[in-house]
């Protein structure tokens, strides 16, 4: 594993802050998923813009891609766990051969987790935006990662970074009365998460206009050690109230989503898929 990262360092550092190397070790994750990030869009023939060309006094974001005119500009992080003292943290699943027994994956925890990450994130581009780094039509990414929880974050067919942003809350399924077979499965609207101790907070962001600043998340649950890109696939899930919108499938990424009205509603779907 190491030579592999030493591999892909070779290959980002020209477009890496300068201090990277020396902060890795205090923030690991994100620093990885950056990197992480950096190389696939590398290796997928696009262009970055080196740090010396994005320098700005007042910071800049972790990436830039260059094509076609114009920027995109990505603001990366991969949240942690949460304080020690926060009853919200994501607690550790204990292995059964090590005293531990079944239990429920924490889904409102990471979910929790993955919407602080974005609204602490899109604070940064707004001012990004602000300061002029950010170009008024240039399209701004959150890519977050859940790498910090492991495989708990990468279950279940709807990404939960999607949970997160729109007001889809637990999968179901409808059974027959009679012959008990699944007669379809949907997902119910859940339009907050609860938090213990504390108010709940909204999940509706890419339905709310005061975010349209954001054109785009790309999430993951890649990390280390595992970034087996097939198993823990790179998600696109555009922004439909962006006020600078991401044309579909420019980006090299396996899964996109978008969210169309229909009816007066919203409907999500997967770009490519009929």
């Amino acid at each position: 594993m190491r030579a592999e990262m030493e591999e892909m360092w070779a290959r980002f550092e020209p477009f890496a802050d300068p201090a990277f190397r020396q902060s890795f070790s205090r923030d690991v994750e994100s620093h990885f998923w950056e990197m992480l990030l950096g190389c696939r869009l590398l290796n997928a023939g696009c262009q970055l813009t080196g740090h010396e060309l994005r320098r700005h006094a007042n910071g800049c974001p972790d990436i830039c891609v260059v094509g076609e005119g114009r920027r995109v500009w990505i603001e990366a992080i991969a949240p942690t766990r949460g304080d020690d003292n926060n009853a919200d943290r994501v607690a550790e699943l204990v292995p059964l051969n090590e005293g531990g027994g079944f239990q429920a994956l924490p889904e409102r925890e990471i979910l929790l987790r993955i919407s602080g990450a974005f609204f602490n994130k899109q604070a940064r581009v707004a001012r990004y935006i602000e300061d002029g780094i950010i170009e008024q039509d240039a399209p701004r990414l959150i890519a977050i990662s859940g790498a910090n929880f492991g495989a708990m974050a990468n279950g279940g067919p709807v990404p939960l970074a999607l949970k997160a942003l729109f007001p889809l809350g637990d999968e179901v399924l409808v059974l027959d009365e009679v012959s008990g077979e699944v007669i379809r499965h949907e997902i119910r609207e859940a339009w907050q998460i609860e938090r213990l101790n504390r108010d709940p907070i909204q999940r509706n962001a890419f339905l709310d206009p005061q975010f349209a600043h954001i054109s785009g998340v790309i999430w993951t649950c890649a990390g280390t050690p595992n970034w087996d890109e097939r198993r823990r696939p790179f998600v696109l899930i555009h922004n439909p109230l962006a006020a600078v919108p991401l044309d579909e499938r420019l980006m090299p990424f396996d899964q996109e989503y978008r969210a169309n009205r229909v009816d007066g509603g919203w409907q999500i779907e997967r770009v490519g898929e009929a």
